[in-house]
């Protein structure tokens, strides 16, 4: 079995490759992303990333997300972020405030795997 720590790690580590991108690196930040996909969740995470590559770079979209907030609940396999993000595009901010997201995992032979992601909306 894995600690919190690690998955806290890996958490990080796949939101910082989904959600910290230039229109340069994202391509290849998703690429890397994928590795970490489930068997179940790659068809899924592999569509929607070809779709974003798409207007990552069309729009000229940059994204920063900083988390303040990790919360692991290893029952459900399950992990809350909170934090900042700042969306913008041509070089104009276009969205910031805080963002919540929903992180599910699978450990499978001790290596986590990302199982699933979804922003919560506030309210």
């Amino acid at each position: 079995d894995v600690n919190n720590d690690y998955i806290k790690l890996f958490c990080r580590y796949t939101l910082g490759l989904l959600l910290n991108y230039s229109p340069a690196s994202f391509a290849d930040q998703a690429d890397d992303c994928l590795k970490l996909a489930s068997p179940e969740f790659y068809q899924q995470l592999h569509k929607k990333v070809e779709t974003l590559k798409e207007t990552v770079k069309k729009l000229h979209i940059s994204n920063m997300f900083y988390p303040e907030r990790i919360k692991v609940c290893r029952d459900e396999k399950r992990i809350e972020v909170m934090g900042i993000q700042r969306q913008y595009a041509q070089h104009s901010l276009v969205d910031e405030g805080t963002k919540k997201y929903e992180i599910r995992y699978d450990i499978i032979q001790g290596r986590f795997f990302l199982a699933g992601i979804k922003e919560i909306p506030s309210g």
